[in-house]
């Protein structure tokens, strides 16, 4: 799979054959989304907030969980289990999410 960012969605490929990857799905974003990191079936997006999609139905990927940073999510990575999330205001903010994430918030902040 992969993940990509295009104006406001999200969209999702299947790239078994790189010279020709087939669209399998999207999901429109409601902000200013930046950037992308991906861990398995799940999409990580900067967008103002750090938003997550389960993207194990690829032609259905859906909000699984969310966390507010201060100001406003510019760049994420995701490395094992924890975020590394770049807010616009606030700087550098390591979260740790636990799995199965659901809208209500299971993350742990370090930093």
């Amino acid at each position: 799979m992969a993940y990509v960012l295009t104006g406001g969605n999200l969209l999702v490929f299947d790239v078994t054959n790189p010279a020709s990857p087939a669209l399998l799905g999207s999901r429109d974003l409601s902000g200013q989304a930046s950037h992308i990191s991906a861990a398995g079936s799940f999409a990580y997006v900067a967008d103002e907030d750090l938003l997550v999609f389960d993207c194990n139905d690829p032609s259905s990927p859906h909000l699984r969980g969310s966390y507010s940073t201060p100001s406003s999510a510019i760049d994420v990575f995701v490395s094992g289990p924890l975020a590394y999330v770049a807010d616009f205001w606030s700087g550098l903010w390591v979260l740790r999410y636990k799995m199965p994430l659901a809208r209500t918030n299971r993350w742990t902040r370090y930093r």
